[in-house]
């Protein structure tokens, strides 16, 4: 076997184990298709699912913008942010957030 040879092997190795992992993921089904038909083509695909593949994670309701035409995060935790003892600030914080996780359906 030559260098290239094995340096493909390893390639569609990393894009098999990506492909699993993909599947595994809560993507949609577009991009589920999408990445593992690149995932295939040596040497590039497996950087290029890395690269384009790895979504962040949603942010808890409390952090989002819900609001369309206007900015509301900071106005929600505006108390929050102008509390000066640490303890409380930090009490108040976790407050906020288990309000929002009552308001989950």
């Amino acid at each position: 076997m030559s260098w290239f040879q094995i340096a493909i092997f390893t390639s569609e190795l990393v894009a098999i184990l990506l492909i699993v992992k993909l599947w595994k993921s809560d993507d949609l089904l577009f991009f589920k298709i999408f990445f593992s038909v690149i995932a295939l083509v040596p040497f590039l695909g497996p950087f290029f699912v890395l690269w384009g593949s790895n979504f962040p994670k949603p942010q808890h309701p409390a952090f989002q913008d819900r609001q369309r035409f206007s900015t509301d995060v900071f106005d929600r935790w505006r108390h929050v942010f102008s509390e000066k003892n640490p303890h409380t600030r930090f009490r108040m914080w976790q407050a906020m957030l288990e309000k929002k996780d009552e308001n989950k359906p």
